[in-house]
């Protein structure tokens, strides 16, 4: 069973999804998570992981992770920031995965290896390269 503090990241109520964003505009369309991850550089192999687990999850529920930016970090620190760049096809789908059994069984790894979550979510914006 996953900690408190995995449960309250994926729950409804306490998600930076529904901190941050009005869910009425996201209903039906296609939902796109710019997801800023803070990890320990220590931990990276769980990190890394339970990402590779948590794709496979998002995958099953029409989801996918669209791109990785691995930003550079100071040597000394302890830390360095990953960028991802996630689609679902819907906010239910997004409800589905973040209830998944299989990704709730694996959120350990997540908790050990990372220090903070900043989401950002939006919709498929204008595509400039085609004005």
């Amino acid at each position: 069973m996953p900690n408190r503090r995995a449960r309250d990241i994926l729950s409804s109520t306490n998600c930076p999804l529904y901190r941050a964003s009005a869910p009425s505009q996201i209903v039906n369309a296609r939902m796109i998570l710019v997801v800023t991850l803070t990890v320990r550089k220590a931990k990276i192999d769980k990190f890394r992981l339970f990402e590779r687990h948590a794709a496979s999850v998002i995958r099953k529920h029409g989801g996918r992770i669209e791109r990785t930016i691995v930003v550079s970090s100071d040597r000394a620190s302890d830390e360095q920031k990953e960028v991802h760049l996630v689609s679902f096809p819907n906010e239910q789908a997004f409800t589905s995965y973040r209830g998944d059994a299989e990704l709730l069984e694996l959120i350990h790894l997540r908790d050990e290896a990372v220090v903070q979550t900043e989401i950002l979510v939006g919709v498929e914006g204008p595509n400039y390269d085609a004005m």
